[in-house]
């Protein structure tokens, strides 16, 4: 749970494509992560509402944050490494 209240930026309980992008982006910054070809980070957060946003309302709430981080490796692995 720690790792979708970092995502929630505003702590509307719910995390905008804006607010998991800006997220994205600074762990690939601190990470030193090349952004080139396949690896952009917002590709990968479209890939990851893809899967996550449920409901496709264009927000991810705690329980489909949780659920994917669940069932995806590597939905884990971007969004709580420590998860």
């Amino acid at each position: 749970e720690w790792a979708f209240t970092m995502y929630d930026i505003n702590g509307d309980q719910r995390i905008s494509k804006h607010e998991m992008s800006c997220v994205v982006e600074s762990m690939f910054d601190l990470l030193g992560k090349d952004r080139k070809g396949g690896n952009d980070p917002r590709r990968h957060v479209d890939e990851i509402f893809s899967q996550i946003d449920s409901n496709h309302d264009n927000y991810v709430s705690k329980e489909e944050f949780l659920s994917g981080c669940k069932a995806d490796e590597k939905i884990r692995t971007i969004l709580a490494p420590q998860y």
